[in-house]
């Protein structure tokens, strides 16, 4: 639908790993204006066809199911609501994007890559768990920012909404958010302006921060 973030092209897997691949997910994330990244998309839109990203497609593959449902949101044809994948319903906003919830640094999400060719790595380890290949080098600029105030590698975005789908823990905002941030920012701001006429400036001021701190 039109409400997905949109992409006119994207840079495909090289062959050999094209070919041996079960499925292919995109692995770009759309930031707010700060640079944080407080969600994840399941789906996103190339040319005019949607896509599934890593972590919609990792689930897809291993609940060995053939397809993502879309299901859009009512009276509105072209913004999602939900994306259905396998036994998992996943409330989405109108983009496709799950809410974040962020956990803090969990040293046993992580497993060295030179621990698992060296053959360090105990089978029991990986059994029966989704394991997402990624890097944390500075030089390939794929670290990002989360709401906590940490830098993370942007594989840790998708193991962590994997961590919030498979547990069934979702973030929603409900419809009503947007109109409520709204009046409650104007009767702020109608406040201060009257607080600055009938009050002395330090008050006003003083005011004006309790409510910056507030909203």
């Amino acid at each position: 639908g039109s409400g997905l973030h949109r992409f006119s092209q994207a840079t495909p897997s090289i062959p050999i790993l094209a070919a041996a691949s079960a499925g292919q997910g995109a692995l770009t994330f759309v930031p707010d204006h700060d640079g944080v990244i407080r969600r994840v998309p399941l789906v996103l839109g190339l040319g005019s066809k949607p896509v599934p990203t890593l972590t919609a497609e990792l689930l897809r593959i291993s609940q060995k199911t053939p397809n993502h449902l879309l299901v859009a949101a009512d009276g509105a044809p072209h913004r999602l609501a939900e994306v259905r994948i396998g036994r998992f319903r996943i409330p989405t906003n109108a983009h496709g994007e799950i809410w974040m919830h962020y956990s803090g640094t969990e040293p046993g999400r992580y497993i060295p890559a030179w621990k698992l060719l060296a053959g360090h790595v105990p089978n029991e380890l990986l059994a029966n768990h989704l394991v997402l290949v990624g890097t944390s080098a500075q030089g390939l600029m794929d670290l990002r920012f989360s709401p906590l105030g940490r830098i993370i590698p942007g594989v840790e975005a998708h193991a962590q909404a994997l961590e919030q789908i498979l547990s069934e823990h979702f973030l929603l905002r409900p419809s009503w958010a947007t109109a409520t941030e709204t009046m409650v920012t104007i009767a702020g701001v109608l406040l201060v302006s009257l607080l600055s006429l009938r009050t002395k400036a330090l008050a006003a001021a003083a005011a004006s921060g309790t409510l910056l701190t507030i909203l």
